[in-house]
């Protein structure tokens, strides 16, 4: 048989995973800086550039196309599975991330539990501008807040990554998937809960051998927040606690029903078209995975101490 010589392709499913993760760590400061270069040569840069709605909705649409690039290289370039992150999954598991989804919110009052927490010690948070929601403005706010970051982010993290760490089983696959979306987003706010939805997204996507899935529940937890801001709407109002105590009953069906009695493994391995060695290379995944782990790091302590 002919040698393959795609250094990318000879790689360890692990190191595939490991890789992009870096891939994608890097490449939004780097798409950022040649586009903030750009926008400075043409004068783009005057005063109060930061509240300009072009600059709002780079914030948004650079971070997807690093995405993009490094999902459809790993795809194609790097030859691996298609069906590793778009398996067709059973009806069942666009229900679970519907349900699931509902179970997150259970959890939004993580971030100000930590935000309270941090504001003991003088930490104040900066919140994440979005573009203008007013009039059609909502349409363009809901594809760049909303879905692009739900068919990019999980299509790399719970699909291309995940399919190669599958190796490492479903415990580890969940917490590990759960920690580098954390991470990777850099906000020491609202770590806790990304690691939460990111280890739930992650449950369910080894579970359904898909992420589209995950997909779905991303969008609508995305799409919950533009709307939300969109018509000024703060909470649940008098119907607070109902609806975090269904949404908290929700979640633990949801994860309980995935981690115990939905023992489909053998339909996720013949999803993913993935072997299973019997050894991991976790080694190789830590390595492959430690530029983008010691950058988002670097940013995430740095976000934190600016905020004292």
């Amino acid at each position: 048989m002919e040698k393959n010589n795609n250094l990318v392709v000879n790689l360890s499913p692990e190191k595939k995973s490991g890789l992009i993760f870096s891939a994608v760590s890097v490449l939004p400061s780097f798409i950022a800086t040649v586009f903030l270069i750009a926008a400075s040569a043409l004068g783009l840069m005057g005063e109060g550039y930061e509240t300009k709605q072009w600059f709002l909705y780079a914030n948004f649409l650079l971070p997807q196309i690093a995405f993009a690039l490094a999902f459809f290289f790993f795809l194609f370039y790097a030859k691996t599975p298609v069906r590793a992150a778009f398996g067709l999954p059973k009806a069942r598991y666009f229900l679970l991330a519907v349900v699931l989804q509902f179970g997150l919110l259970s959890l939004g009052e993580l971030n100000g539990l930590v935000l309270r927490f941090l504001g003991e010690f003088g930490y104040v948070n900066t919140p994440t501008s979005l573009p203008s929601t007013a009039g059609f403005g909502i349409v363009g706010v809901l594809i760049t807040v909303a879905l692009l970051p739900a068919v990019f982010e999980e299509g790399v993290f719970r699909g291309v990554m995940l399919g190669g760490m599958r190796s490492f089983g479903a415990v580890g696959c969940v917490l590990i998937s759960g920690a580098l979306f954390a991470l990777f987003h850099q906000n020491p706010a609202q770590t806790l809960y990304q690691f939460c939805c990111g280890a739930a997204y992650a449950l369910l996507a080894y579970k359904a051998g898909s992420a589209i899935p995950t997909m779905i529940a991303h969008l609508l937890n995305n799409a919950q927040i533009v709307l939300f801001m969109h018509f000024g709407i703060a909470d649940f109002g008098a119907a607070a606690l109902p609806v975090a105590i269904c949404s908290g009953v929700c979640l633990i069906a949801v994860v309980l029903y995935l981690a115990i009695f939905d023992c489909k493994k053998e339909k996720v391995e013949e999803m993913h078209s993935l072997p299973e060695p019997v050894n991991a290379d976790k080694k190789g995944f830590f390595i492959t995975a430690s530029v983008g782990i010691v950058l988002c790091a670097i940013n995430w302590i740095s976000t934190l101490v600016s905020g004292f």
